[in-house]
């Protein structure tokens, strides 16, 4: 969890504004996120790393016209869009926490290696493949994914 910084709450601000004054641009999730953003709310991992994706897969707006001030249609939809989102602050402050987050993960991915070798798996952790594995449920909140399986059990043939 990470609050967003000064920069992105006054660019989402804009955003709204813009949204208001012109009645159009940006997503009504686009919407919702520049809320948190000017809220100054805690952003979950999973909201930062959804911020990093929409950046990245909206660079390409800025080289359409209207982006930019001064070019006719000011502000464009795409230019409100990435407003909402925060903006170049936010650009730049969702790459460098998604960039820690994975460092973090190697780091864990690392450290789960090198214990699975102290604690190796019984023979029957070894002999259950995946195959053997159904899934009953799956439940995802913004902070947990649970997976419940089907008890295995070994099956005489």
């Amino acid at each position: 969890m990470s609050k967003p910084n000064e920069g992105m709450r006054s660019e989402a601000q804009k955003g709204l504004d813009w949204r208001e004054e012109f009645g159009r641009g940006g997503t009504r999730v686009g919407a919702v996120r520049a809320r948190q953003i000017v809220a100054n709310e805690n952003l979950s991992d999973e909201t930062i790393k959804r911020m990093y994706s929409f950046f990245s897969r909206h660079q390409v707006d800025k080289q359409a016209e209207g982006f930019s001030a001064g070019e006719e249609g000011y502000p464009s939809n795409g230019r409100i869009a990435w407003a909402l989102w925060g903006g170049d602050a936010g650009y730049s402050w969702s790459k460098k926490l998604v960039e820690q987050m994975k460092k973090d993960d190697e780091r864990q991915t690392s450290f789960d290696s090198n214990e699975s070798e102290k604690h190796p798996l019984n023979s029957e952790e070894k002999s259950m493949n995946k195959e053997d594995r159904h899934i009953l449920n799956v439940t995802e909140t913004d902070n947990t994914v649970v997976v419940e399986f089907e008890k295995h059990e070994d099956v005489e043939h």
